[in-house]
């Protein structure tokens, strides 16, 4: 069980990534309110954002071109397994 001290600090660790994270929404995307309801929010891509997800297509592109099947994927699959047993130990 986790003691005030340790609570404290994931909650100001859960505050900062929330900071950063609506940082970084507002770097890639944009809002817009409907004037006739309001509860109408357009979302659309910033320019940033475009060019962000543009590099993500390009470099998955080049993993997906550079991707030794039978190597990769039996390592990303040990991957997982040591992950899934890390999981299993903190639950």
């Amino acid at each position: 069980m986790l003691n005030h001290r340790q609570t404290k600090i994931q909650f100001e660790s859960l505050a900062t990534l929330q900071a950063i994270q609506k940082q970084a929404y507002q770097m890639l995307i944009q809002s817009q309110v409907n004037q006739t309801d309001r509860r109408i929010v357009r979302l659309t891509l910033t320019t940033n954002g475009q060019e962000t997800v543009q590099r993500s297509v390009r470099q998955v592109q080049a993993n997906l071109k550079n991707f030794n099947q039978s190597h990769d994927l039996e390592k990303l699959t040990k991957q997982v397994e040591t992950l899934s047993q890390q999981l299993a130990k903190i639950n």
